[in-house]
């Protein structure tokens, strides 16, 4: 059904005219998370064939999720919990080699 949705996309560049599959494509991964989904902004971290799936182009009840979502896509869950608790101080250290110039 994903490779479905993803090949009609590519065909007719949107998710238009695909009422069945879109409603089938929302039950299987909006739906289950409707519950915990509760502010504007919505990261993904996909795996698999989730990188293909065009997700600003899912319909749930509301219409496309780009019409009520800021989307943002992450690769690693790792990284973007780093980037999260990171603190504004940073450490640095740096070395650079001590030049003598001469005149002739």
């Amino acid at each position: 059904m994903l490779e479905r949705f993803i090949e009609e996309v590519k065909s007719t560049g949107s998710a238009r005219n695909m009422d069945e599959l879109n409603k089938q494509v929302n039950a299987l991964l909006i739906e289950p998370l409707s519950q915990v989904i509760t502010g504007r902004a919505l990261i993904i971290i996909p795996d698999g064939i989730l990188y293909r799936i065009p997700f600003e182009l899912i319909q749930d009840g509301h219409g496309k999720l780009i019409d009520h979502h800021t989307i943002q896509y992450e690769y690693s869950a790792k990284l973007l919990l780093k980037n999260a608790f990171s603190t504004a101080a940073i450490s640095y250290t740096g070395f650079a080699p001590n030049m003598l110039i001469t005149k002739n």
